[in-house]
């Protein structure tokens, strides 16, 4: 039985959820990439079929408010990777004794979405995931505290949201409030595990427990970084390194995202957060621009909660044409690299990190140079100022 298009797959795990023999497990698929696994158990109901994002979706709603927003804790928000705003919601939630719904590293380094009720637990969520999140049974989980009454916050990306919502009934939901993360794409998490590894070898790393992409700390934004018990013991930047650069370039995404259907301002979440990129580009913003999150209030029920984190946030109302002008991420799906082809043909041969080495070594080695020359020319060009200014 076909649950959805092949390529249209979003490994969201609402079907795996949903099956009521546990005859669905999610596993690799031949690119890397989490996918549905159908066993002899099924007894062909249809309920994953009717349960999936990639068939159903869900209401999608224009956003009632637009705003810019940080976090007015400078301290907090300096250890988010944007203007902290996800951090603001989960705190709310946690002080009326609810659930959220964010993802951490296993044990394995797999991203998992988990269910925390905990400020230690809460600790762990922060942090870009650039990389597949696997979804366990975190549907039913959610379903279950909502029986018990208690609220529960859910962030994730779009087609997860889509996920649960279809998988608890659709329509209002009380208690729950989803947040979905503007989405660039994402890679599946097998390639992430491939290159660490590799790294861990080349430099001699060890224990490896968490790995972050985005960080508000100076000269920390948009590296991998990688972490053994809250110390960094390894970073490079971005555009230097083959999984970043990769997921960065639109050349290892899911082959879902290159076809998202939960693009565009219509939204299936209760508020939409992510990077306001074109703030201050056309109307003017009194504030830094930089670290500042957007945030899109798509229903009464997500308009009600931001109010109620209010204090906690800087908000200034803005236009949803003004997060149009630099917002890919909203607009439409990101373009496949020109070498995507050539990289699913290598993968299936050399697997990931040789493939993505013989397409983007050239690329990266120029970045470097290039980083490296512009270094030592700001270098020169200060000391010779200084030395014209003392001679004046």
């Amino acid at each position: 039985m076909r649950i959805c298009d092949y390529d249209a797959c979003t490994g969201c795990g609402a079907c795996s959820n949903v099956c009521p023999k546990d005859a669905i497990s999610m596993a690799d698929g031949d690119m890397g990439e989490i996918r549905p696994l159908i066993n002899e158990k099924c007894i062909e109901c249809g309920r994953c079929i009717r349960v999936c994002p990639a068939n159903q979706y869900p209401e999608k709603k224009e956003p009632l408010a637009v705003y810019a927003a940080w976090r007015t804790d400078k301290e907090k928000r300096r250890m988010s990777a944007s203007g902290g705003v996800g951090a603001v919601f989960s705190e709310a939630v946690f002080s009326h004794g609810g659930y959220v719904v964010g993802t951490v590293f296993d044990g394995s380094l797999t991203p998992v979405f988990k269910l925390a009720h905990t400020d230690e637990e809460l600790e762990k969520f922060k942090g870009s995931k650039y990389v597949q999140i696997t979804p366990g049974n975190i549907y039913r989980d959610v379903k279950e505290v909502l029986k018990s009454g208690k609220q529960v916050l859910f962030i994730g990306v779009s087609c997860q949201v889509a996920g649960l919502l279809n998988y608890l009934g659709g329509g209002n939901i009380p208690n729950l409030i989803t947040v979905d993360l503007l989405c660039h794409g994402v890679c599946p998490s097998s390639y992430l595990k491939e290159h660490v590894d590799v790294l861990c070898q080349r430099y001699r790393l060890k224990g490896v427990d968490n790995v972050t992409f985005r960080s508000n700390i100076r000269n920390r934004n948009y590296h991998l970084t990688l972490w053994n018990k809250s110390n960094e013991i390894f970073h490079r930047q971005g555009q230097e390194d083959y999984y970043f650069r990769g997921f960065l370039h639109g050349l290892t995404l899911r082959e879902s995202c290159y076809i998202c259907q939960y693009k565009g301002t219509g939204r299936v979440s209760d508020i939409t957060i992510g990077d306001f990129l074109g703030l201050g580009k056309e109307i003017p913003y009194a504030a830094d621009t930089r670290q500042v999150s957007l945030i899109l209030v798509n229903t009464e029920a997500g308009k009600c909660f931001l109010m109620s984190c209010s204090e906690s946030l800087n908000l200034t109302e803005r236009t949803l044409e003004e997060a149009l002008v630099e917002g890919p991420s909203l607009k439409h799906p990101f373009p496949k690299d020109p070498n995507r082809e050539k990289f699913v043909e290598y993968y299936k041969k050399y697997g990931f990190e040789k493939s993505v080495i013989k397409l983007e070594r050239k690329d990266i080695i120029g970045h470097f140079l290039q980083r490296c020359i512009s270094f030592v020319t700001r270098r020169v060009n200060r000391i010779l100022f200084s030395q014209r200014k003392a001679h004046d």
